[in-house]
C-alpha cells in the first residue's frame, strides 16, 4: 500500500552520540541530506536553507569558548565562574554556535593531544 511507504518527520528522535536525527523509515527517522544535496544548494547559493538543514534542525550546540586562547572553557559551578583548561581562571568567555557532532570531533582531537584554536567569528 501506498500509504505504508510514507515517509516524513517534522522533529523526533536523535542519536545519542551525534544529537542528529535517526535515519530510516523503521526507527522513525528522517530523510537523509547527504553531500550531494548540499553540494546542490551550494550551488544554488542558498545559504539560508543550507544552514537551517545542517544546523538548525540538526544538531545546533552552543559551545563556550575561551577569547584570549580558543580554547573551550567550562563552568565550574563551586567556583561559580567559567575555567579555560589553558590559560586557567582569567577567561574570557564566548558562546558559539556549532554543530555537536564538530564539537565531539574537537573533543576527540583533545583527548588525542591536538591542540585546537576556535576563533570566534561574526554571528550569523
Amino acid at each position: 500500500m501506498v500509504a505504508d511507504k510514507m515517509h516524513a518527520r517534522a522533529r523526533g528522535l536523535v542519536q545519542i552520540l551525534t544529537h542528529q536525527p535517526t535515519e530510516g523509515r523503521a526507527r522513525e527517522g528522517g530523510l537523509r541530506f547527504g553531500e550531494m544535496e548540499r553540494d546542490v544548494l551550494v550551488a544554488h547559493g542558498a545559504s539560508s536553507l543550507l544552514l537551517d538543514r545542517l544546523l538548525e534542525s540538526s544538531d545546533k550546540t552552543d559551545v563556550t569558548i575561551c577569547e584570549n586562547d580558543g580554547a573551550m572553557a567550562y563552568f565550574d559551578y563551586k567556583k561559580n565562574r567559567w575555567i579555560c583548561p589553558i590559560c586557567g581562571e582569567k577567561v574570557k568567555p564566548v558562546t558559539v554556535t556549532m554543530p555537536y557532532a564538530f564539537k565531539l570531533l574537537v573533543q576527540e582531537m583533545i583527548s588525542m593531544g591536538i591542540d585546537i584554536k576556535i576563533e570566534p567569528g561574526d554571528p550569523v
